[in-house]
C-alpha cells in the first residue's frame, strides 16, 4: 500500500515540476526569437496544462473514492463480551454499511486451529443464527454459568488439552471473520474448574 501512495505522490508532484521546468526552458529559448508570439503561445499552453492537471486530479480523486467505498462497503460486527457471576454474555451488533450474514460464533484455539460452535442450542435459538444482520441489529448469546462445565468438556474433547491460553472468540460471516480474545475472566473460571487448587 505504501508503494501505491509513493507512486501517486510522485506522479502528482512530478507533472507540475516537469511543467514548470518546461515552461521556463521554452520561455528562455522562445523569448529571444519572438517575445510577442511566445506570450500568445504560453497563454494557450498554460490553459492546456491546467486542464490536463485538473483532469488528472479528478481521476485520482475518483480512484481514491472508489477504493475507499470498496473498503467501507463490507460487513462489520461489533463483538462485546460481559462476564458476571451468572455467566458470559456476548453481544453481536451489526455496525457496517452492508448487511452481514452471520454463519456462526465459535471458540477457537488459535494455535491448533480447532474450534467449537457456541451459536447452537441451548445458547442460541436455531432461527437466530445463521441469519442476516442489518445495520444496528443485535444478537445476544448467553452462556450461563451452569453450562460452563459442558463448554469446558467440549473444549477439552476438541482441543485434546487443558491449556486454554490461546482461545479466541470468532464470529464468522459469509465474507469475513471477526476475532476477539475470549474474555479472560471466563477463561480463568473454566481453567480453575479443571484445576481447583489454582
Amino acid at each position: 500500500m505504501k508503494w501505491k501512495i509513493a507512486l501517486i505522490v510522485t506522479v502528482v508532484l512530478g507533472f507540475p515540476i516537469a511543467f514548470t521546468a518546461g515552461v521556463v526552458l521554452s520561455l528562455d529559448i522562445a523569448a529571444d526569437n519572438n517575445p510577442a508570439e511566445t506570450l500568445r503561445t504560453l497563454a494557450g499552453s498554460v490553459g492546456d496544462w491546467v486542464s490536463g492537471l485538473g483532469s488528472l486530479a479528478a481521476a485520482a480523486v475518483a480512484v481514491y473514492l472508489a477504493d475507499n467505498q470498496r473498503r467501507n462497503n463490507v460487513p462489520k460486527i461489533d463483538v462485546d463480551q460481559y462476564y458476571s457471576e451468572s455467566g458470559l454474555v456476548i453481544d453481536l451488533t451489526s455496525c457496517g454499511e452492508k448487511d452481514a450474514v452471520v454463519r456462526g460464533v465459535y471458540i477457537r484455539d488459535t494455535v491448533k486451529k480447532k474450534q467449537i460452535l457456541i451459536s447452537r442450542p441451548p445458547f442460541v435459538d436455531p432461527k437466530d443464527i445463521p441469519r442476516r444482520f442489518g445495520y444496528g441489529d443485535v444478537q445476544r448469546i448467553t452462556l450461563p454459568r451452569t453450562m460452563f462445565i459442558g463448554i469446558q468438556r467440549d473444549l477439552v474433547a476438541e482441543f485434546s488439552e487443558t491449556d486454554f491460553s490461546n482461545l479466541t472468540l470468532v464470529v464468522g460471516t459469509s465474507t469475513y471473520e471477526f476475532r476477539e480474545p475470549l474474555n479472560a475472566e471466563f477463561v480463568a473460571v473454566i481453567r480453575k474448574s479443571l484445576y481447583p487448587t489454582m
